[in-house]
Formats: C-alpha cells, sequence, structure tokens
C-alpha cells in the first residue's frame, strides 16, 4: 500500500485538474446562455410595451395619491421620492415586476436598472427615486413634456442601443377633472449581457 500512495495521490491530483478545466469553462458557458436568453426575454417584453403599461398603471396609481402624496409645505417633497422608490423596487421584483418571470435578468445586469422622477406641466423636477453615484438620468426636454402633458396617453421617449440599452418612457397624471397634474418618468439603462461577462469580468450570478 505504501507503494500505491504516490500513484493513487497523482491521479486525484489529474482526475480534480481535468475536472477543474472541463467545469469551469461549462459553467461560463452555460451562464452564458442563460443570461443571454434572460436578456432576450426580458427585452421582448419591453419592446411589447411592458415598460409603457408599468408607466401607465403607476401614473394611475400615483394620481389618485397625489393629494395625499403631494404637500406644499414640505420642500424635499418626501412623500413622493418615498412613493418612487417603492415603486421602482416593485418593477425591479423577479415575479410580478416589470416583465414577470424575466424581471431578475435586472440584478444580474445592473445594480441601479431603474430611475423615475416626477415632473411638475413646466417640466421642472418634484421628485426623483434613489439612483446613488450609478448613473444620472437623461431627463425629457420642456419640449417633451409639453408633448406629454397635451397627449391622454404614455410617450415613448428616445432611448438608445449603444454602450448600454436606454428605454424612457413619460406618463401623464390626471386629476378628477382632466387636468395634468404631473409627469411620471421613468428610465431603464441595462449593459448588454455581453459587456456584463466580458468587460465587467464576472461570471457571478447576484440573484
Amino acid at each position: 500500500m505504501i507503494v500505491l500512495r504516490p500513484r493513487l495521490r497523482g491521479l486525484v491530483f489529474k482526475l480534480a485538474l481535468f475536472y477543474a478545466l472541463l467545469a469551469l469553462p461549462t459553467l461560463i458557458v452555460v451562464q452564458s446562455v442563460l443570461l443571454l436568453h434572460e436578456f432576450h426575454q426580458f427585452t421582448t417584453g419591453i419592446a411589447n410595451g411592458s415598460l409603457t403599461r408599468a408607466a401607465q398603471t403607476g401614473a394611475a396609481e400615483l394620481a389618485a395619491q397625489w393629494p395625499q402624496l403631494h404637500r406644499a409645505e414640505d420642500p424635499r417633497q418626501t412623500a413622493l421620492n418615498l412613493w418612487l422608490d417603492a415603486w421602482v423596487l416593485r418593477l425591479q421584483q423577479p415575479r410580478g415586476g416589470l416583465t414577470p418571470d424575466q424581471s431578475y435578468v435586472l440584478m444580474e445586469l445592473s445594480s441601479t436598472p431603474l430611475i423615475a422622477a416626477l415632473l411638475a406641466p413646466d417640466a421642472h423636477e418634484l421628485a426623483h427615486s434613489s439612483a446613488g453615484s450609478q448613473w444620472t438620468p437623461d431627463l425629457p426636454t420642456a419640449v417633451e413634456v409639453a408633448h406629454a402633458v397635451a397627449s391622454t396617453n404614455v410617450i415613448e421617449l428616445p432611448g438608445s442601443d449603444g454602450s448600454h440599452r436606454i428605454r424612457r418612457v413619460l406618463a401623464p397624471l390626471r386629476d378628477a377633472a382632466g387636468n395634468v397634474v404631473a409627469l411620471l418618468f421613468v428610465e431603464l439603462r441595462l449593459s448588454p449581457p455581453w459587456r456584463h461577462l466580458l468587460l465587467d469580468s464576472s461570471f457571478e450570478s447576484p440573484t
């Protein structure tokens, strides 16, 4: 048995090395394929209007709570900021979020995939969700806000398909008389899976 021990140890080492060399590339390939599939499913949902519908539903919900949340004596509009934070978190939920059963890809590709803001009809900002230092949203121009005020539906604003996938929508909030009291803006910003896997040098799954 003393003679076999060195051979056995050498065999175990070779098997472990072979397993590591085989398993790591396989895991990377499987992770990449799954992430690409999830990203495709998610972006298909966005293209089919999931972000627009979410903004429309959020605007209707916020409009119903507007008298309670918007208070002139609170210059920082704390209640509106908190509502926007909670709404963005709901959109990021894996189930029942922006795109049901696919929203978990948001957490894999970005720590801050969504930012929401509330604008007055004259285009000045009333409140915004917490974005940290990740990125600054491209808020609508005064012309885009005026267009949304005159519209009866959510409007899609110009986005981007460059280094990041960016989608922007703007939804008017109307009171019981039909007047626009504010506008809900939301911007989605995701890096493509290849950028996450190659440039970020990350194969982990935060989910």
